[in-house]
């Protein structure tokens, strides 16, 4: 085949397989892996190798105790085998095709809704635990800020000016008393290269008119009671370069941007918040996040489906047809399936729906058993119970991986 005619069809494939790897106008980032039922694939890896990879999920700052490695070897151990046929590869073995964070033709077409956040490596990253461990972030309010005049790093002397200045450097119409912090909500500031903050909108925080001074035209949804207390936040990087460079990202090609942290449990009025910065801000990349809970959906993809590798069809390709497990909250609302008073009666937090769940009769045997696991999940890797709308994520969550994935 001419050089030309060669070109051509690799870039038709890799077309194709953007195509696939993007669900309508979403990007499917970092889309978790796993081998479709019937397919052959990579062996699953044993206990002792399950449990190290289980034990590298939790992201948190204090190392496991006895009882969490006990509790981790429980679950390794009693891993179902896996009765699929398996493929052994010559090294280097293929890999599965992973998508680029692209440049946005419009609006929404950058926007992200996935439960699982992004990953690096082998396993998820959740965005604000890894932050703190790896950047080291000085959380206090607004009122210490002041009072220490953003004494804690030189980069941070200038935030409301030029660091504001700086992130919506180029987006037309944005006005910086938009980003106004100083309220008495609770802030998160990074003081890093990497510069990157986390407002959250939560039940003390004032409300948008009150925080951000007049209301700005082309947001218009975004302020007033309604979004009190709902959770919602947003982060905003200033470049994401620099996050690569901190190993907290692997892709190098990402410019300015800004990441919306919809918490896990953020409803329709947080979705519209979310359209409301993308329809503003056309220009701009934009992804919004929600993590029902990372490292639970990571331990429970290992136990229950083995590890988190590449399908490999019988030839030894890499086939570029993906399944994924991942929550978009648009479908959560548009397909959710539950009497109110059975949704009431969830309401409870986090670990008690879990447990609720767990001891529900009316669900299937193995939704139940994915339950407990879960509520044991939260027991070790949360020590906050949260309550609120969470046990929607979860319950769709285990939904979700019973009866698309089997």
């Amino acid at each position: 085949m001419p050089p030309k005619a060669t070109a051509r069809a690799s870039e038709r494939e890799e077309a194709r397989r953007k195509k696939e790897a993007a669900d309508k106008d979403k990007l499917a980032w970092r889309a978790i892996v796993v081998a479709p039922p019937g397919t052959p694939h990579e062996p699953p890896p044993t206990p002792p190798a399950l449990q190290l990879r289980l034990e590298r999920c939790f992201a948190t700052a204090e190392p496991l105790d006895t009882e969490g490695k006990m509790f981790l070897q429980s679950l390794a151990t009693s891993a179902a085998p896996c009765g699929h046929s398996h493929i052994h590869h010559p090294h280097p073995r293929p890999e599965a095709e992973t998508l680029d964070w692209f440049t946005p033709a419009a609006a929404w077409q950058r926007l992200a809704e996935d439960v699982g956040g992004p990953i690096k490596g082998s396993r998820m990253v959740e965005w604000l635990s890894h932050l703190v461990e790896k950047v080291g972030i000085l959380r206090c309010s607004s009122q210490t800020l002041r009072s220490k005049q953003m004494a804690c790093d030189a980069d941070l002397k200038t935030f409301p000016g030029n660091f504001i200045d700086e992130i919506v450097l180029g987006l037309d119409g944005a006005r910086r008393s938009w980003f106004f912090i100083k309220s008495q909500s609770s802030t998160y500031v990074a003081a890093s290269a990497g510069i990157c903050l986390t407002y959250s909108f939560g039940a003390n925080a004032p409300q948008f008119p009150i925080a951000r001074g007049p209301e700005p035209e082309p947001i218009p949804q975004c302020s007033g009671a309604s979004f009190q207390g709902t959770g919602v936040g947003y982060l905003l990087v200033s470049l994401m370069t620099d996050l690569v460079e901190m190993g907290l990202l692997e892709e190098k090609s990402i410019g300015k941007g800004v990441v919306i942290s919809l918490g896990g449990f953020a409803g329709t009025r947080g979705l519209d918040f979310v359209a409301d910065m993308s329809r503003s801000f056309p220009d701009a990349p934009v992804m919004a996040l929600g993590d029902a809970n990372v490292h639970g959906l990571n331990i429970m993809v290992s136990v229950k489906y083995g590890s988190r590798t590449a399908p490999y069809r019988a030839d030894g390709a890499a086939t570029p047809r993906l399944i994924r497990l991942g929550i978009f909250l648009r479908d959560l609302f548009s397909y959710f399936d539950m009497s109110p008073a059975h949704c009431a009666s969830l309401d409870t937090g986090d670990i008690n729906t879990a447990t609720a769940l767990g001891l529900d009769q009316r669900l299937e045997a193995s939704w139940a058993a994915d339950a407990r696991m879960f509520r044991g999940l939260k027991g070790k890797c949360d020590t906050e119970n949260v309550a609120g709308g969470r046990q929607a994520v979860y319950r769709y969550t285990i939904q979700k991986m019973v009866n698309v994935m089997n």
